[in-house]
Parts: structure tokens; C-alpha cells; sequence
């Protein structure tokens, strides 16, 4: 049996005149089984089920207009549905009877004007059904359509009263059998047809048994005891029938409802998934297109950073034997000796952003670095924009290339200063990171403009900038963004408009400091596809002291080791013009001279050959005498290349 909870009380009281508390009903029925595990509500052990608890939380309380405005809809419109058979039926009935008495010779003075009534009320119920047309089912009906129903009902109670009251005294055997049998299959019909307004039905019931109860009193006295009993019975079984259906009809209505509500519960969740999904997927596509993006500009730069450092060490070994040779202006020699260092640092700042530099880390003494940073930005800052240290105390050292964190910081501090066009101060800080102890913090802040949300997406994309033109490249936070990567490091921006920024970057702490060693002077084969690169490269070395072979190709120079003069270095360039690598070249060299030392260079950086964490020496192209007498010192002390032969 299903207990109906408090807060249907009143619900329950205004249709079906108990309380809700009350209502005992079984829920045996297929489909009430099925919505009742829906809504996870099981039978106890005699077969009963308690619906306490599994409707929602907004119904917890008094029911609300909307959800009996509702219920009425729901009330009316089962009953209107009945409204075009209950008419004929009353006609039907009506004719019925008239013919009944007519064979029987028994048709009392008040038969023809109650036949007229009931015909004219029917008939007239059915013309404004005609006119006004079948309507949709309302969201919601007012208590006034429901009295119209009760009212009709009672009229049609009283109508039906009229046979009871003056045919029973007038009529005898089957004209009276007949119309006691009409009177009752009426009363049955009424409520079945109105029991989704229980009112409605009672209303029509009372009169009609009333009625005939009357008449058989009227015409036979206390003999009519026993039918007016029976009667009675019949009366009190009708209604008790109509309250158990009416309850199962607002037990069905609450279980519509509920249903309802989850199921627009799920569509919304459905919805939001959907949303999500899409949002998500979105999302996707954007950093597959941004990563893919990188990925391109990496390529590209790599390329060109390529060409262009070979034409850089064309140009500044040119002007380093220019001037050793004292045939030009001094300052001219320096003049290109210095554009050759920019465009040098300017393909750095490119392979930082692809991520492709040589880096040389070391454990860098961050708060001596600092200071010499300080002191050494501090005029070209100005006081308007002062420099505060802040070194959190045991802040370990950092494993990065120092050079590198130098350019980086210097970037972040400009890039500050730039931000604070009515000064300000800028802060540099250090500190281990809180999530992991094997990293350190280190930042830039400073209290200016600040970034907004897309410009904050797109600060480390290369090449973009907000600054006027001709004040910014856009490579400067792309390239700290790139080195920080390629360092094993993180770097994280946090800004708002109005508020400043503070870029952080977080770096290893643990690493392998790296050693020199200097040897002296020997024989140098140079092995490089371009002419211009590859006599350049001969003049520095000779003009170093060493004795120089130079070849174009890796066939070339494995002819000169077996029949040429001895050698004690080899110098190749990694990418050559012909079927075979500087690497090929090594590997061919180990097997015919295990002891013979081999220096590379290029200008691409070691990650693009695979030899990025090894100890194989690498000359990055363009170099300077000084760089290139340091690796040939190395190479020459003994320290052979680390070649992985496969």
C-alpha cells in the first residue's frame, strides 16, 4: 500500500476529502511497478510501497498553485474527454424509458416536459461543443472550471431526480423494474465518467439516488425499506469506488509530474554534457592548431637560422682576419664584427623560441648573478623604475645555462619596465618551488598595465607584441618561454588589467657542471660542403697556429686519412652536400682511427642530430676565433666524440 506523504495534505483533501496521510492504495498495477523503481521506490514485504522521500526537494512543501493548477487541468480534461458520449447517453436513456412506458401504457403527465429538458440540455451542451471546437489540454486550470464541472454535474443529478421522484409512485412492474435498472447503470456511469472529480461525481450520485429512494417511499411506504437500504449500499460502494480511483488518478498525476522534471532534468544535464563536450573538443583543436603552429615556426626558424649563421661565420672570421692582417679600418672591423654578435644573438633568440639552442648548463650562483644584474641594468633603468632583489633565504642554485637565464631576465625586466611608463618598481625574486622541491622559482613583477585574458593566450606566441612599432619584435617572452622548456623548465604568466604581472619561471635545481681542457696546436682537417665556410674556417685555424687540410666532402676526407699526411683533429660540418653526414663520417673515422678525435660543427643545434645530452662536441656556427681555438683545445686534449654507432 502506498502512504502518501504530509505535504500532499492539502492536495489530497481538496480532491478526494481525506488527507493524504491517510490514502492507502495498491500500487501492484505493471506500470506503477515500473515508475516506482524508476524513481528507486521498492515494495516492503507485504507487497506495500512507501513513496516517502522520493520526490524531489522542491516539492517538499506545500504544493504550490502551479502544480494544482495543473491537476485541475489534468481533472477537467479527463472528464471534458467523456463530454460528447455522456450527452447521447442521457438522450439515449431518456428515449429509452419514454418508449418503455409508452408500451406499457404507463407514461405519467410529467414524462414529455422532463424528456425536453434533458434533450434541450443535452442537446445545447453539444452545439457549444460544436462551436467552440476540441481545445488543447490547458498547462494549468483555475478552480472555477472545476466548479462548472461539479456544477453541471449536480444540474444533471437533479434532472435525473425527476424519474425517482414522479415515475416510482406511477409505475408498476417492468416500467418500474426498468427504471430503477436505468437509475442505477446512471449512477455507475456517472461515477465512472467523474471520478477524476470526485465532488462531481458525489454531486451527481446524491440527487439521482435521493431521488428514486423518495419516490419508492411515496408509493409503497415501509415496503420500500429494503430497496432504499440496498439503495444506500450502493450509494456508499459508488463512492468509496470513486475516492480509491480519484486517489490513483493524483498518484499518477505526482508520479507524471515527477517524471517530468527528471526528465527535463537529464535533457539539461544531456545539454550541458553536450556543451561541454563540444567546449572541450574546441579547446582540443586550438592547442592541436597552436602546437602545430609551433611546430611549423620551429622548422622554419631552424632553417633559417641555418643559412644565416653560416653567412655570419663568413662575415666575422672575415673581419677577425681583416683586422689581423691591418688592411682595413680598425673601426669598420669592429663595426661588423658587432652586427655579426646582434644577428648572432638574433638567431639565438629564434632557436630559443623553436627550442633548438645549444644550451651549457651549469649550477649558476643566483644571488651573485643577480646583483651584477642589478647593478648592470640599474642606469639603463633609470630611478624612475628601481630594481628590489628579493632571495628567499636556502634558495638552491639553479642547473641552467647562466647566459641564457642572464638574457631571459633581462627580457623580463625590460618587458617590465615597458609595462610602468610612470615608473615603478620591479622585483625580481627567487625561491624553491612549493610543488616540486627540485625546482626554483624564479620572477619578474612588476605593478603596471597588466594583460588581459587573450592577450595573456598569446604573450609567448613568437613575433607578437603589443608595443608601438619598431619597439618590439615580439621574440623576447617567446624566447625566455622557449628556454625555460628546453631548460626542463615551466614558465607560468599571472596578470590582469590594471593589477601588473608576474612571469615566472620555474628551472631545474640539480645538474653536472662542465669542465675545459687546453692542449696545443696540431694538424686540422676541415671538412665543409661550403666554399666560403670552409676557407674562413682553414684562415682562423691557421692563423691560430695549427696546420690545415681542407676537403668538401666525407669521401674526400676519408681519402686523405688513408693516404694524406697524419692528422690529429677532424673538423666536419654535420650536414653535408653529399651522400653522407658529419656523423656518418665520424663513425667511418672511429673504425679506421679508434684514437682520432672528432670536433663537429653547425648550425643547427644539437637536438636536431640527436646528440642533446651527450658528451659530443659541438661548434656552433657562427663562432669567434677565441670559440673556436677553445673547442679545438678541448678536442685536442683527448676528449673524443661520443658517437652512438648504428
Amino acid at each position: 500500500m502506498t502512504t502518501f506523504p504530509a505535504r500532499y495534505d492539502t492536495l489530497m483533501r481538496v480532491t478526494c476529502f481525506r488527507s493524504a496521510a491517510t490514502v492507502q492504495m495498491p500500487m501492484r498495477f505493471g506500470r506503477f511497478d515500473r515508475i516506482s523503481a524508476l524513481f528507486g521506490v521498492h515494495p516492503s514485504a507485504d507487497g506495500a510501497t512507501d513513496m516517502t522521500g522520493a520526490l524531489p526537494p522542491s516539492v517538499e512543501k506545500a504544493v504550490s498553485e502551479e502544480v494544482a493548477g495543473r491537476l485541475r487541468a489534468s481533472q477537467v480534461d479527463a472528464v471534458s474527454r467523456l463530454r460528447t458520449p455522456l450527452m447521447v447517453v442521457n438522450i439515449v436513456n431518456a428515449l429509452a424509458l419514454l418508449w418503455v412506458m409508452e408500451a406499457k401504457d404507463q407514461v405519467p403527465a410529467t414524462t414529455l416536459p422532463w424528456l425536453g429538458l434533458v434533450c434541450s440540455i443535452a442537446l445545447w451542451s453539444l452545439i457549444l461543443l460544436r462551436l467552440k471546437g476540441r481545445r488543447p489540454k490547458p498547462v494549468s486550470t483555475s478552480l472555477r472550471a472545476v466548479r462548472r464541472i461539479q456544477r453541471n454535474a449536480a444540474i444533471f443529478g437533479l434532472v435525473w431526480a425527476i424519474p425517482g421522484l414522479t415515475f416510482f409512485p406511477v409505475l408498476d412492474g417492468f416500467p418500474l423494474a426498468f427504471a430503477m435498472a436505468l437509475l442505477t447503470g446512471m449512477i455507475a456511469g456517472g461515477a465512472f465518467a467523474l471520478y477524476p472529480i470526485p465532488a462531481a461525481a458525489v454531486w451527481f450520485m446524491l440527487p439521482v439516488t435521493v431521488g428514486g429512494v423518495a419516490g419508492l417511499i411515496v408509493a409503497h411506504g415501509w415496503m420500500a425499506t429494503a430497496p432504499a437500504l440496498l439503495a444506500a449500499m450502493f450509494l456508499l460502494i459508488f463512492i468509496a469506488g470513486v475516492k480509491r480511483h480519484a486517489e490513483i488518478f493524483v498518484a499518477d498525476f505526482l508520479i507524471r509530474l515527477e517524471i517530468e522534471k527528471r526528465t527535463r532534468l537529464i535533457e539539461d544535464l544531456l545539454e550541458d554534457a553536450r556543451l561541454e563536450l563540444i567546449g572541450s573538443a574546441r579547446i582540443n583543436e586550438e592547442r592541436l592548431a597552436q602546437a602545430k603552429k609551433m611546430e611549423v615556426i620551429g622548422l622554419l626558424t631552424s632553417g633559417i637560422a641555418h643559412d644565416f649563421n653560416n653567412l655570419l661565420t663568413v662575415v666575422r672570421g672575415s673581419a677577425e682576419l681583416l683586422d689581423r692582417e691591418g688592411q682595413v679600418d680598425p673601426t669598420l672591423v669592429a663595426d661588423i664584427v658587432a652586427a655579426s654578435d646582434r644577428g648572432a644573438k638574433q638567431v639565438q633568440r629564434l632557436l630559443s623560441v623553436a627550442q633548438q639552442q645549444r644550451l651549457q648548463p651549469e649550477t649558476v650562483d643566483l644571488a651573485a648573478l643577480l646583483k651584477d644584474l642589478s647593478r648592470v641594468l640599474e642606469p639603463s633603468l633609470g630611478p624612475s623604475h628601481p630594481i628590489r632583489i628579493e632571495l628567499a633565504p636556502q634558495t638552491p642554485s639553479p642547473h641552467v645555462d647562466p647566459a641564457q637565464l642572464e638574457n631571459g631576465l633581462v627580457n623580463l625586466v625590460f618587458n617590465a619596465r615597458d609595462a610602468m611608463p610612470d615608473g615603478g618598481t620591479i622585483r625580481i625574486g627567487a625561491t624553491r618551488d612549493p610543488a616540486d622541491p627540485a625546482r626554483i622559482a624564479v620572477s619578474v613583477s612588476d605593478t603596471g598595465i597588466g594583460m588581459d585574458a587573450d592577450t595573456q593566450a598569446r604573450a609567448t606566441d613568437p613575433f607578437f607584441t603589443t608595443k608601438k612599432f619598431g619597439q618590439g619584435n615580439g621574440l623576447g617572452l617567446s624566447s625566455v618561454a622557449g628556454f625555460t622548456r628546453q631548460s626542463g623548465g615551466e614558465l607560468r604568466i599571472q596578470s590582469a588589467p590594471g593589477t601588473g604581472t608576474t612571469v615566472t619561471m620555474l628551472l631545474p635545481v640539480r645538474g653536472d657542471d662542465t669542465t675545459d681542457n687546453h692542449p696545443g696546436s696540431r694538424t686540422v682537417l676541415v671538412v665543409e660542403d661550403s666554399p666560403d665556410v670552409r676557407d674562413v674556417t682553414a684562415r682562423m685555424l691557421r692563423d691560430l697556429g695549427h696546420d690545415v687540410q681542407a676537403v668538401a666532402s666525407a669521401e674526400e676526407a676519408m681519402e686523405r686519412l688513408r693516404h694524406g699526411p697524419h692528422v690529429d683533429l677532424v673538423l666536419t660540418d654535420i650536414l653535408l652536400s653529399d651522400s653522407k653526414t658529419g656523423l656518418q663520417l665520424a663513425r667511418e673515422i672511429r673504425l679506421l682511427r679508434q684514437d682520432l678525435p672528432v670536433l663537429f660543427m653547425s648550425a643547427w643545434s644539437e637536438g636536431r642530430w640527436g646528440i642533446r645530452g651527450t658528451t659530443t662536441p659541438l661548434l656552433r656556427k657562427p663562432f669567434s676565433s677565441s670559440e673556436l681555438a677553445a673547442q679545438v683545445e678541448t678536442a685536442l686534449a683527448g676528449e673524443k666524440a661520443a658517437m652512438p654507432v648504428t
